[in-house]
């Protein structure tokens, strides 16, 4: 059995999730624009440029070796988590300042 269509399908969904995101975010930064609503927003589009980067980090890597993908991936790892780092931060901030206390 071959997995590809499993990858392909997993890829899609990822990344209509993402769009679909990034289009709720534009939206609500041109309904509310503060400093939570931007982070979310920035996070969101660093988080598809960085799977791009990804995309292609990696396969120019491969063309320079096993050793080379290995560092690439491991680069990588770490600085994916970058964004929706940011996308969380501005998600807080928008939460305690739209969530009245009690």
């Amino acid at each position: 059995m071959t997995f590809d269509p499993i990858y392909v399908v997993g890829g899609i969904l990822g990344g209509l999730s993402q769009l679909l995101l990034l289009v709720f975010c534009i939206v609500l930064v041109f309904k509310i624009k503060n400093t939570a609503t931007v982070l979310m927003l920035a996070g969101s589009i660093l988080t598809i440029l960085f799977y791009v980067l990804n995309i292609i980090w990696t396969t120019i890597a491969a063309t320079n070796g096993p050793e080379a993908v290995a560092k690439s991936v491991a680069l990588l790892n770490v600085l994916q988590n970058i964004p929706p780092v940011i996308f969380v931060i501005g998600f807080s901030l928008f939460v305690k300042n739209h969530i009245k206390k009690n």
